[in-house]
This record gives C-alpha cells, structure tokens and sequence, in this order.
C-alpha cells in the first residue's frame, strides 16, 4: 500500500475507511470520514477514494497538468456523481 496505508495503521483500517466511504453520498459524509481517519492531504484523500471506486485512473481526465488539489476536486466529483456504483464489485 501507499502514503493512505501509512496514515491508516493497519490494513483493517484502511479496510474499513474505504468500506465505509463506499456508502458516502455526500461531501459532509465523506469529509467526516477523512476527518475520523486523520486522512488530511489531497493525495491521500484521492488514493482512498480511488481504492473505494475500483479504479486506477481515469481515461477522460483533464490533459492539463492539474494540481494535488484539483485532482482530488476531480475525484471527488466523480466520486459524487456515482455511476462508478454500477461497475463497481464485478
């Protein structure tokens, strides 16, 4: 694991961060779990939601060099669109 792994303690942790992420729909939701984790940089954030969403990268992702920031906002705006539900888990 990364940077998120280190933050997070264990794997259970880190295990039950994403596990409760996966029901966020909300920024507040989701911000209340960074919060509980201790998980505070851009980075950090965008890797656990990643992990969460089952994915690695994005293929339509802005070609510009973005920000750590902008691309978390990124993230977490598809995050909050939702359709990586219905792929995700098979």
């Amino acid at each position: 694991m990364s940077s998120v792994a280190d933050t997070l303690k264990t794997a259970e942790q880190f295990n039950e961060a994403v596990s409760k992420l996966y029901n966020c729909v909300t920024e507040a939701q989701i911000f209340s779990i960074f919060s509980k984790y201790g998980i505070e940089t851009p980075e950090d954030k965008k890797e656990l939601l990643h992990r969460c969403m089952e994915v690695e990268e994005y293929f339509d992702s802005p070609h510009e060099e973005l920000s750590a920031e902008d691309e978390y906002d990124y993230t977490l705006s598809v995050f909050l669109e939702g359709s990586w539900r219905l792929l995700a888990n098979g």
